[in-house]
């Protein structure tokens, strides 16, 4: 799958459009960042969910491994609000 044709200002190589706005620039980082912030909380869940299979039973590392799996949920619930918040308020000035 190429991601890259999907966000503005990409090139089919990857790299950024030399021609593009810096409305499209801005868009492209913002897109990447939520990419990432994606991946980040998908490795942190499969961490999580590993501590917790592994935890024994041990109340402690249970409570930790749940913790984790509780903030990263909250992290992404944040960060798709901030999205919908972004992606309204530009629509309404542009």
């Amino acid at each position: 799958m190429n991601i890259g044709n999907n966000i503005p200002c990409a090139m089919p190589d990857g790299t950024i459009d030399p021609n593009c706005s810096d409305a499209g620039i801005t868009s492209t980082i913002i897109i990447w960042t939520y990419v990432a912030i994606g991946l980040v909380a998908v490795i942190i869940l499969i961490i999580a969910g590993i501590q917790y299979i592994t935890s024994e039973g041990e109340p402690e590392k249970t409570k930790r491994a749940q913790a984790t799996i509780t903030y990263t949920v909250i992290g992404l619930i944040i960060a798709t609000a901030a999205a919908a918040i972004l992606s309204f308020v530009t629509g309404a000035f542009s």
